[in-house]
């Protein structure tokens, strides 16, 4: 599935639950920073992302604003380190196998 296919079906939450593990969290994060101007749009996007999913799959209690904003962070602090790369070329799969510890 493309990123904005994952993307799109996080919004109107048609991605399947299972799909939405911890690595597709992680991906989630990883998207909408790259894509959101500054920190603090990317962690309102994902803030309501994530408890718009959890609330159409009836677990609107899951949602921690304290381990979002940690994830986020380390998302965040990795991206930074990275040189730039247009259009983000190397992409999700890249980025993951370069940080499996957030896996």
């Amino acid at each position: 599935m493309t990123d904005d296919d994952f993307l799109a079906r996080l919004a109107d939450a048609t991605l399947a639950p299972a799909e939405f593990d911890h690595a597709g969290h992680v991906r989630a994060a990883y998207l909408v920073l790259r894509r959101e101007p500054t920190f603090g749009a990317a962690l309102d996007r994902i803030a309501g992302l994530i408890r718009h999913f959890a609330t159409r799959h009836g677990q609107s209690d899951k949602y921690h604003e304290t381990i979002t904003v940690a994830f986020m962070a380390l998302v965040n602090a990795r991206l930074q380190g990275r040189p730039p790369v247009p259009d983000d070329a190397a992409g999700w799969p890249a980025f993951a196998a370069a940080n499996p510890d957030l896996m």
